[in-house]
């Protein structure tokens, strides 16, 4: 009896030896397959950069046929519709537009307390004009050398992957309303742009018709479209990303791919830019206050795969949404930094003189504030500056 319980002892423990050595093995795998791709994804990045291409393109032509069109936007009839006339109604203007190439689509609008679709507006990035500069941060430029490294790179990749040439199909009172708030945030200034959310909830849809440039070797033959759907609002919002695989296969791999990819980035919030809450002998403190909400939201959202479209959906809070618009701000501040010292040849120095802050370096303006209460404060306060909590500045 003592023999056989020992055998049977023996074999559980060979049994889990083998369990625990096959997940450390899958787990490795996973792990270093993660760092691969993170490595090679920075590289095509650069490469793409380096080289002056966009981040893919696709005929005009065929994007703004209406099956693509119905592809993307069905699923709201009256977006689509207004989508049809406005795309119909510019090209009609301009029909050389559909010589050109497609390289993202974004669609914003808002929506009235009754549900109407207003003030549509159709932002189209690529090429449409042979021979003209496509804006891009210089290498050795004064804000590369001001910030940090991995948030230039940020702004540069921004600016040069989504095209040299950007078009706005709108009614023209829309286009001018979004000329205005493009060219305030250009700027730096968000003000507008939360101004337009006071009443409503802004709304949008991007899309890539054609990414493989900036797609890692490991994606590059599974993904074939991204969608990015969302909402933001002075209370909350939303996030949607939706990317079309090849077929149910390559959806699966992907799948396990974009959730590694989810965790790698949920880690680097809580580990390297500290989003966590310490316990302090005089209370809880959150030393990164955006790595703690980016966390939460990446911890909180929802992966899965249906046929061939994996889907990311996750959504946020007021704090995150102060997050995203500081985000567009510091973008705005360097685009203008930027573009003062190429278009006027200024010195950095003048250029940054211009830009009229009194905050250090002239890097924010002046009325930016720091932690999760500015530019939208708690519902309490009513106004567009609050003081931040002293427990979560850094």
């Amino acid at each position: 009896m003592n023999i056989r319980v020992k055998r049977w002892a023996q074999v559980v423990a060979v049994s889990a030896m083998v369990a625990l050595v096959a997940t450390a093995g899958y787990m490795g795998f996973r792990a270093k397959r993660t760092y691969s791709l993170l490595r090679d994804w920075q590289a095509q990045i650069r490469h793409v950069i380096n080289g002056h291409e966009t981040i893919g393109e696709a005929p005009a032509a065929r994007t703004f046929e209406a099956s693509y069109l119905e592809a993307v936007f069905g699923g709201e009839p009256e977006l689509l519709n207004q989508l049809r006339g406005l795309i119909a109604k510019g090209i009609a203007e301009d029909p050389t537009i559909n010589m050109g190439e497609v390289s993202a689509m974004a669609v914003t609008y808002t929506k009235s307390p009754e549900g109407k679709i207003e003030d549509v507006a159709v932002h189209v990035l690529g090429g449409f004009e042979i021979g003209r500069r496509r804006p891009a941060m210089n290498h050795d430029g004064f804000f590369a050398a001001q910030i940090d490294h991995n948030l230039w790179n940020s702004g540069n990749t921004l600016l040069g992957l989504l095209g040299r040439d950007m078009i706005v199909f709108a009614d023209p009172k829309v286009s001018h309303l979004h000329d205005e708030i493009l060219e305030a945030t250009l700027s730096g200034d968000i003000l507008p742009l939360v101004g337009l959310m006071t009443n409503r909830t802004l709304y949008f849809t991007a899309v890539f018709p054609d990414p493989k440039r900036i797609m890692p070797a490991q994606l590059r033959t599974h993904i074939q479209t991204c969608i990015f759907k969302g909402s933001l609002s002075r209370t909350h919002g939303n996030y949607d990303a939706l990317f079309l695989a090849r077929d149910t296969k390559s959806a699966g791999f992907a799948l396990s791919i974009v959730n590694d990819l989810r965790l790698a980035a949920m880690l680097a919030m809580k580990t390297h830019f500290d989003g966590v809450v310490h316990k302090t002998p005089w209370g809880d403190h959150v030393s990164t206050w955006w790595a703690y909400e980016m966390a939460n939201m990446i911890g909180s959202s929802d992966l899965k795969a249906d046929q061939n479209i994996i889907s990311v959906k996750t959504s946020f809070e007021r704090p995150m949404v102060n997050a995203n618009l500081k985000a567009i701000e510091r973008m705005g501040r360097d685009m203008a930094a930027m573009r003062l010292i190429r278009d006027d040849r200024l010195d950095p120095r003048l250029a940054d003189a211009q830009l009229k802050s009194q905050k250090p370096l002239h890097y924010w303006n002046d009325a930016h504030q720091w932690g999760p209460d500015w530019p939208i404060p708690p519902v309490e306060t009513n106004g567009l500056s609050a003081a931040p909590a002293p427990t979560q500045q850094k």
